[in-house]
């Protein structure tokens, strides 16, 4: 998330809190996978990563394109005693640093707004997904 900032992380804290653990398990319901490894790309500050690792055994990999969300992120992992299953990773969605079909489930809480080019990001993807 490009110009990720301080009032955006008191949402995430505040009204947004509270909907990561239903957001998170609906993922597991609908999709059923709970082991293997995910991307989150557009990450943030890592509220739906940190939410899937509690409730799966997924191996996660949390993607954003801000320093500032990623140095966020790492701390927050370290809190929570996750920063064996969450990897932070400065990164855009439309050049993954993955395998083609590396990722059995891909995760996004609303970053595709803030993709420079969503149908380059999307193929990309495809292609990581298995």
């Amino acid at each position: 998330m490009a110009g990720f900032g301080d009032d955006f992380e008191k949402i995430v804290k505040g009204a947004f809190a509270p909907i990561y653990p239903v957001i998170a398990k609906q993922i597991v319901d609908k999709c059923k996978i709970t082991r293997g490894n995910c991307i989150d790309v557009g990450c943030g500050s890592g509220p739906l990563s940190i939410m899937l690792a509690k409730i799966t055994d997924l191996d996660i990999y949390a993607l954003d394109v801000s320093t500032k969300a990623i140095w966020l992120l790492k701390d927050k992992i370290e809190t929570e005693g996750l920063s064996k299953r969450i990897k932070p990773m400065l990164n855009d969605a439309e050049s993954m640093p993955f395998d083609d079909g590396f990722a059995d489930l891909i995760v996004s809480r609303g970053s595709m707004f803030f993709w420079n080019d969503q149908a380059k990001a999307f193929k990309e993807i495809y292609r990581v997904l298995k």
